[in-house]
């Protein structure tokens, strides 16, 4: 049977002072039985466990997890200098004089944004539209506020893109491609808008424009127009 002890004595240290009592002071003959004994006792277990190997579990759930190549924890922020964005939107626009009652156009929207700087970004895009209502199509067949392809391109400016969301503001130009009437010099449109990241690579964004026609109407009225968008942008390069 072991023997139990109530106390906790370091295995070799117990078996070499057993051993010196033992072996050199010859004035306790009776307590030399004893201490052989117990040292007899603990030597093996002290010599188990010093050559136990390791638990595999225990080393495996110590040591840290090497990141494998090409596993990155990115942050989930709106964009950073060098940033690429792709962004994908519908809106409705519509165009309005005191002349004239123009059609409400839907509007599929793609653009490709870069962050020049921490908060600059500059952006191009094109949108193709379709017509619901308006004056009659021989009234208006072409120009302003017909639908039309058109290309955009201009700057935003966020105040916070190092965070999960950020509003911005800023301005476009946009140029009618198709329906174009002579004299059309294009538009300048201001933009307000908030985006908000859902992943590193993935964020949401609404915005609101108004715009002024660079050009007049045929009878000298001045041209404005409103938008409304909603959409996603991809990060496609950090």
């Amino acid at each position: 049977m072991p023997l139990r002890f109530p106390f906790s004595i370091p295995a070799p240290s117990l078996a070499f002072t057993a051993w010196r009592v033992a072996s050199h002071d010859a004035a306790w003959p009776c307590l030399r039985p004893l201490l052989v004994a117990c040292a007899l006792a603990v030597l093996p277990s002290a010599l188990a466990s010093a050559q136990t190997p390791p638990d595999p579990q225990t080393a495996a759930a110590a040591t840290p997890r090497p990141v494998p190549a090409g596993e990155h924890v990115e942050p989930r922020v709106i964009g950073t200098p060098g940033t690429v964005t792709l962004g994908v939107a519908g809106h409705l626009d519509r165009a309005f004089s005191t002349e004239d009652f123009f059609t409400t156009n839907y509007t599929a929207h793609v653009d490709a944004s870069y962050f020049l700087t921490r908060k600059l970004v500059v952006r191009a895009g094109l949108a193709g539209s379709g017509a619901l209502g308006g004056d009659d199509d021989s009234t208006m067949p072409v120009g302003t506020g017909a639908p039309a392809l058109r290309g955009f391109a201009g700057a935003l400016y966020y105040f916070t893109p190092r965070s999960i969301w950020s509003v911005y503001t800023g301005a476009d130009y946009w140029g009618q491609l198709t329906q174009r009437t002579a004299g059309d010099h294009g538009m300048a449109v201001g933009t307000l808008g908030l985006q908000a990241a859902i992943s590193s690579r993935v964020s949401v964004f609404a915005e609101y424009g108004y715009g002024l026609n660079l050009s007049r109407g045929a009878d000298g009225e001045a041209i404005t127009r409103m938008l409304g968008r909603v959409g996603v942008r991809l990060r496609i390069r950090q």
